[in-house]
């Protein structure tokens, strides 16, 4: 009798495991999904860097250098003093990025990666208050052919956070094609320059769409 307990605690045990294996599995595999993306036709387009919700729309005013924002607290992009973004007034929009959506990032324009930096961040525990303000992010710098530039900036929660680039500085790219991923990030900012025309076409709360979601016109 105390034999076929034994068994029927293994079993459930071994059942757990298997369900939890099985599980985990299942969700890399969705987390890890890259669907095919319409990319729009029509030019003079931006097209969202990102899948998720649209959290500010912010104006950048002056030589003030950008920030993101997240939970409410400021994380100033120093990193972007260490080249000439030529960036003095325009727009930073944080896109947040839930564990559920494609985590994909696509180039907003098409033109050229002019630079990449990453910042590593901090060896911080998860519980302490400032961990993921001082996080690992990559920013990423593209051309347009008529001169102005845009910036993407992926961040990560430190802990877990791995990005991965699939450009190199130089390279050439098209509208809406790949350009990295943040596993289990958390969050994209794109920074738009002011230009003649410029049209920022969404508004917090809006869900987009990496590479065919139209969020600005110029």
């Amino acid at each position: 009798m105390g034999g076929h307990r034994l068994m029927t605690i293994i079993d459930l045990i071994l059942g757990g495991i298997i369900s939890l294996v099985v599980g985990a599995a299942v969700f890399i595999l969705f987390f890890d999904r890259d669907p095919e993306r319409p990319i729009p036709l029509e030019p003079r387009v931006i097209v969202s860097p990102a899948d998720g919700v649209i959290v500010y729309v912010r104006r950048i005013d002056g030589n003030a250098i950008p920030w993101s924002e997240k939970g409410g607290k400021r994380i100033n992009l120093v990193e972007l003093t260490k080249f000439d973004y030529g960036i003095s007034d325009g727009a930073v929009l944080g896109i947040y990025m839930s564990p559920f959506v494609v985590h994909v990032n696509r180039s907003p324009i098409a033109g050229q990666v002019t630079h990449i930096l990453r910042s590593p961040g901090k060896t911080m525990r998860m519980r302490n208050p400032v961990f993921e303000f001082e996080n690992r992010r990559t920013t990423i710098a593209l051309r347009h052919a008529s001169g102005f530039q845009t910036i993407v900036i992926q961040i990560g929660v430190f802990a877990i956070a791995r990005i991965d680039t699939f450009v190199s500085e130089g390279a050439k790219v098209k509208l809406g094609e790949r350009i990295g991923r943040v596993r289990m990030g958390s969050q994209v900012d794109l920074i738009i320059p002011q230009m003649p025309d410029l049209e920022i076409l969404v508004k917090e709360g809006d869900r987009v769409f990496a590479g065919s979601s139209i969020i600005a016109r110029f």
